[in-house]
């Protein structure tokens, strides 16, 4: 945990001297950079792909495979998961489709999560900026690009990434319109 404030702290002090085109990139960037090492660092310490923490992550990558041949209105309907839970594993399969090795598809999650991570923080800025002073609007972003919680839920296998990119594209289209 104490790697984690370190490296948030770094990250922070970094991202708020750049400009903002090349702040989303570095965001992105520390999200990989910051997934991978969590990611050996869990692996190192308990030998488990998804550590001691075990929530949903499991379920899903277990799901995955599964539902390679499926239909998308069969994959959304999975008897063991909760009706909040339908969709990640279509994302997952998709992903699925491109390696069936668990380490090459557990680096393509952590690909898109860093990508959705990135993009969700540039929505976010382009949605504060309507509201807030372009200054706080930044500050947001970055708080927002460099959650620790973020990298979290990547390693563990978990949907709050992409939920919160879609609960931030919502904000910025209702914003802008």
């Amino acid at each position: 945990s104490l790697l984690l404030a370190v490296f948030f702290i770094v990250g922070y002090c970094f991202c708020f001297c750049l400009p903002k085109c090349s702040l989303w990139i570095t965001i992105f960037l520390y999200h990989l950079a910051g997934s991978f090492l969590l990611k050996e660092i869990i692996f190192c310490k308990t030998g488990d792909i998804f550590g001691l923490y075990r929530g949903d992550g499991p379920k899903y990558h277990d799901f995955a495979p599964e539902t390679v041949g499926w239909s998308w209105n069969k994959t959304t309907y999975i008897q063991d998961l909760a009706v909040d839970d339908w969709g990640f594993p279509a994302l997952l399969r998709g992903l699925y489709h491109w390696s069936e090795n668990p380490e090459q598809y557990f680096s393509l999650l952590i690909l898109a999560n860093s990508f959705c991570v990135a993009a969700s923080s540039f929505f976010l800025y382009q949605a504060a900026r309507k509201l807030l002073e372009k200054q706080y609007a930044k500050i947001a972003a970055i708080i927002w690009g460099l959650s620790t919680y973020a990298l979290f839920s990547t390693v563990h296998w978990l949907k709050e990434n992409f939920f919160g990119a879609v609960i931030v594209l919502a904000l910025y289209g209702l914003l802008d319109t």
